[in-house]
């Protein structure tokens, strides 16, 4: 009994086929590429004017090839790490350099309370020698951390 080919088995084969040639060529282009935001957005318009795509998607595959060259990776490694790998690292790096940025704390004190924070901070920063607010934040919130929290009750006047 001869193997009778299946019309639905052999799309998919050629769809997944052609996907893959496609992201291979899209790194192939990107990693030839300038890494100037400029010149990643024209190739990526054109890109997607012919290929009926998103100028976005293509931008950010892009932009994710050259972050993983970056990182040391060559053509063909990334080539064969596949596109939805790429892209999640890519991401997980954008989420870390976000964490990372620095960021304004909003909260309210009373009027009354404004300067006495203020030179109680400037008084923590003098003493142990700090020089951003980062590594000031970083004291208080290991200092925290270390309080048991009958520690805190203590401190601040209760009983547990």
């Amino acid at each position: 009994m001869s193997a009778v080919s299946n019309p639905l088995n052999d799309l998919l084969a050629r769809s997944a086929q052609s996907l893959r040639a496609e992201w291979l060529d899209l790194v192939a282009v990107a990693t030839r590429l300038s890494k100037d935001k400029e010149d990643v957005r024209q190739v990526a318009a054109k890109l997607a004017a012919v290929a009926n795509s998103s100028e976005d998607s293509i931008t950010r595959k892009i932009f994710a090839i050259h972050y993983m060259q970056g990182v040391g990776y060559s053509e063909e490694e990334i080539g064969n790490f596949g596109q939805t790998q790429v892209l999640s690292q890519f991401q997980q790096s954008k989420k870390v350099e976000k964490y990372e940025k620095l960021t304004h704390l909003s909260f309210k004190i009373p009027g009354s309370q404004k300067e006495i924070v203020q030179q109680e901070l400037a008084r923590v920063m003098r003493v142990l020698n700090m020089q951003t607010s980062e590594s000031l934040w970083d004291f208080i919130v290991s200092a925290l951390q270390s309080c048991s929290d009958e520690e805190l009750l203590h401190s601040a006047g209760e009983k547990k």
